[in-house]
């Protein structure tokens, strides 16, 4: 457990820098998840699964008004789920990287309460700060604002992980396809997802009105695969 809190506090500091100090992308899977695992002793697979991750969330970029899926609170999402699992088999990683990716979502909108809330405590600050002019009250409400903003960020993580610590183990369990989830071959899964990655990130970018040359790329080397094989 020591590992798991260690890990708690230090994600929910970096998450802090991806909207509100900083900005200098600490926060984001392909760093925050490799420092994670060598503070917990187990870099390759924080190093792989940063690597999957990023390529998902790249393509949901928060450009102007748009708000994407906090791919920031996946990763640490993961980790400490992946901390508190007794069994750390490819099948428990693998659903665990799935569902987490998916809390994205929920990751969102503790961001949107964040930023929400930080618009009250920076009003309340500003006319503590007109009515009295010391710079103390000037301050005291980005203090406030980063201890609130930390102590929610610790305790949605806290909460989740271990919420979807137990669903992964449940469903590995009592699943009516159990044993689908101990086939040995759902490593290949594991290993293709930097490809799958890869080929999500090219959709997001990809001219809409050339995507017929990525379907017969695909197709070629679809081919060329079965051609290299039977030969």
């Amino acid at each position: 457990m020591t590992n798991y809190f260690i890990s708690l506090f230090v994600a929910s500091f970096f998450l802090l820098d991806a909207t509100y100090i900083g900005q200098l992308l600490l926060s984001e899977p392909i760093i925050l998840l490799p420092i994670l695992g060598l503070l917990t002793g187990n870099e390759t697979l924080s190093f792989k699964v940063a690597v999957n991750m990023e390529f998902i969330f790249l393509g949901r970029l928060p450009v102007g008004a748009s708000l994407p899926p906090f791919a920031s609170f996946s990763a640490a999402l993961f980790w400490l789920s992946f901390l508190l699992m007794e069994n750390k088999s490819f099948s428990y990683i693998f659903l665990l990287f799935i569902f987490s990716v998916l809390c994205a979502y929920w990751g969102r909108e503790v961001d949107f309460f964040v930023r929400k809330m930080n618009i009250y405590i920076s009003r309340w600050s500003f006319e503590r700060y007109e009515k009295s002019i010391k710079s103390g009250d000037y301050y005291l409400g980005a203090i406030i604002s980063i201890i609130f903003t930390y102590i929610l960020y610790a305790v949605n993580l806290f909460i989740a992980s271990h919420f979807l610590a137990y669903v992964v183990k449940k469903i590995v369990e009592f699943f009516p396809l159990k044993t689908f989830f101990h086939f040995e071959n759902l490593k290949f899964f594991w290993i293709t997802f930097p490809t799958i990655s890869i080929l999500f990130l090219f959709d997001r970018f990809l001219d809409k009105n050339n995507v017929s040359w990525l379907h017969i790329g695909a197709a070629i080397g679809f081919l060329l695969g079965i051609v290299w094989v039977i030969i």
